[in-house]
């Protein structure tokens, strides 16, 4: 085969190979759009198809939504939070279930959607040993008996952020970087997929990360 057969089977794969990267990612992307709108849109498709005989796709998602924002209406009163506290505290005593529903809960209240007090701060810490740095969170602050200002800061876990360590550090044994705490959660759950651009350490000029007793 001629050296210029080659090279156009060269040029013909490279093109290939680029219009599958761009192709691939966008037909992930709509294929899971489409899977989501499907399982939401038959939530309710049989109810309404019993009771009015009739559906059109959509309708069953369009309803799906309408009846999550009624619930929160209810629930932005006092008797409706009543209720949730109530629900609440049955659901955390079934068995099996209850695992499912306190994992679903704490990733949407560390997600922010709670009116719960989010995280301070993100930053970057030594773990899980010298020389690694990982996400984490500061969470709040404290003294010790010298009178040292102490941070508390929880380190997650990747993709589900709900499980992790907290850590009692240092100033010098933080790293300040330009990473919202919006930005540094979306980076754990996508497992670095999605992480922000031009993000960039603050030296705060206190030493390095090593971990010095407390």
């Amino acid at each position: 085969m001629s050296s210029s057969n080659n090279q156009a089977l060269k040029t013909l794969r490279n093109r290939f190979l680029t219009g599958l990267a761009f192709v691939l990612p966008i037909g992930a992307a709509l294929g899971l759009l489409i899977w989501v709108f499907n399982i939401i849109d038959g939530l309710l498709k049989p109810v309404i198809e019993f009771f009015f005989n009739w559906y059109f796709p959509g309708l069953g998602l369009l309803v799906t939504l309408v009846l999550i924002y009624l619930v929160g209406l209810i629930l932005s009163n006092y008797f409706g939070k009543q209720i949730l506290g109530w629900v609440d505290k049955i659901l955390v005593k079934v068995p099996i279930f209850n695992q499912v529903y306190n994992s679903a809960k704490q990733v949407i209240e560390t997600l922010g959607v709670s009116n719960k007090v989010s995280f301070k701060e993100a930053v970057m810490v030594e773990f899980p040993r010298t020389g690694m740095h990982s996400l984490a969170f500061i969470t709040n602050e404290t003294t010790n008996s010298a009178g040292e200002k102490l941070y508390l800061v929880y380190v997650p876990g990747s993709p589900n952020p709900t499980s992790g360590f907290l850590e009692l550090l240092r100033e010098n044994q933080i790293e300040r970087v330009n990473v919202s705490v919006e930005d540094a959660m979306k980076t754990l759950i996508s497992c670095g997929l999605v992480f922000p651009d031009n993000v960039q350490a603050i030296d705060v000029g206190k030493g390095d990360l090593h971990p010095n007793k407390l």
